[in-house]
């Protein structure tokens, strides 16, 4: 409005001395655009003399409410728990989880060495044994453990030969005599080593029904 008004007096100021002053002054708007002009009217015949487009508006600030702005953001997806997740957030970590594999030796005849963390009490609940497996579930290794570790957390155990070239990808897992499988594995291969993994309960869930498996319990 403002630059309107100094267009309107800058242009009559221009043609105020002319000899035929101008009759009228006019504004309309150019249609379906953001400009209007001022058109000088000369004469009763209508000849514009000038014209000059205003600025358009300046956009309307968004005021939309934080509240209103937080309910148009899309849900997100809840995250699902399992079983093994519950009982750990209830009473602790129940499941015996392997922390480090290291394997040396030569091709079809290698030794593991495995550390596990497990929350032993003594003969009642302990890690019973860690295990190599190949992708598919199919045992490869198993080294019974023949005590518990109550003292001794985490801890580490050896044992091979196991039967796989260096570069065969391998599960190595750890068994608890009260709730089975379930902890964290490490999959990987001698050549490029192992990470960390999270098994679902369908990978060989039936291992506790092949031995070898311990048959006593020393502490």
């Amino acid at each position: 409005m403002v630059y309107l008004c100094a267009a309107m007096i800058t242009l009559l100021m221009l043609f105020g001395a002319c000899s035929t002053p101008p009759q009228k002054v006019t504004i309309t708007a150019v249609p379906n655009s953001t400009t209007a002009a001022i058109v000088v009217t000369a004469s009763p015949t209508g000849t514009a003399i000038a014209t000059l487009p205003l600025k358009p508006d300046p956009p309307v600030p968004n005021n939309t409410p934080v509240a209103d702005v937080a309910a148009q953001s899309p849900t997100p997806t809840p995250k699902t728990t399992s079983k093994q997740d519950v009982l750990a957030a209830l009473i602790g970590d129940v499941y015996a989880n392997v922390t480090e594999v290291d394997a040396r030796g030569s091709a079809g005849a290698y030794a593991f060495s495995v550390t596990v963390r497990s929350p032993d009490t003594g003969c009642t609940q302990y890690a019973d044994w860690w295990e190599v497996l190949s992708e598919e579930g199919e045992l490869l290794y198993r080294r019974v453990l023949a005590h518990s570790h109550t003292e001794e957390q985490p801890f580490t155990r050896s044992g091979g030969p196991v039967e796989i070239e260096a570069s065969q990808e391998v599960v190595v897992r750890a068994h608890m005599s009260t709730s089975g499988y379930g902890g964290e594995a490490m999959k990987g291969s001698l050549a490029n080593g192992f990470d960390i993994v999270k098994l679902g309960p369908d990978f060989a869930p039936d291992g506790a029904d092949h031995g070898p498996l311990p048959d006593s319990c020393a502490f």
